[in-house]
């Protein structure tokens, strides 16, 4: 009889492994709940706190919103400093994620001379200069290469799982 509740506990283990091991849900997964209006807000909430630098607001189609840095403005070529202009971007940017809890920040930062390896360490001082303003480190994410010459940050909302037939929300 024990052996047989050992047999089918370590069945429903091993059943339940695939998800673990990265393979995606059977159930899709879907944005949050449509919340434009709050990314529509904050579009506007930036562009007029960051007019008159060189940032550049822009909601896209898919509801995230970008901020856009000519890369001299962010970063000293071949350094990690955070210049003044990104900066008070990244102040900005600290109360839309503080303000919208479900946003993501996605960093794209351009090819340079420091490679891959300077792209990391740059992303690193961005999360460390959220983490100040109390944004976890776990809400930043590299993104892919941004174009020459531009750092590209963006507001997205996370993607999340609708919960279970007859469970509420978190």
């Amino acid at each position: 009889m024990q052996r047989s509740r050992l047999l089918a506990l370590a069945a429903v283990v091993i059943a339940g492994l695939p998800g673990c091991a990265g393979v995606p849900p059977s159930d899709p997964v879907t944005a949050a709940p449509p919340a434009p209006d709050r990314l529509d807000a904050e579009q506007r909430r930036l562009a007029q706190a960051l007019g008159g630098t060189p940032a550049l607001v822009v909601l896209d189609d898919d509801g995230a919103l970008w901020v856009e840095l000519p890369a001299a403005r962010a970063f000293a070529p071949g350094r990690v400093d955070v210049q003044p202009a990104l900066a008070t971007v990244l102040d900005e940017l600290a109360t839309t994620l503080a303000r919208v809890p479900s946003a993501r920040l996605r960093v794209r930062l351009p090819p340079d001379a420091g490679g891959a390896v300077l792209a990391d360490r740059r992303t690193a001082q961005v999360r460390v200069r959220l983490a100040r303003a109390g944004i976890a480190p776990t809400r930043v994410h590299a993104g892919t290469a941004a174009p020459p010459g531009r750092v590209l940050l963006g507001a997205e909302l996370a993607a999340v799982r609708p919960p279970p037939a007859g469970r509420p929300a978190p």
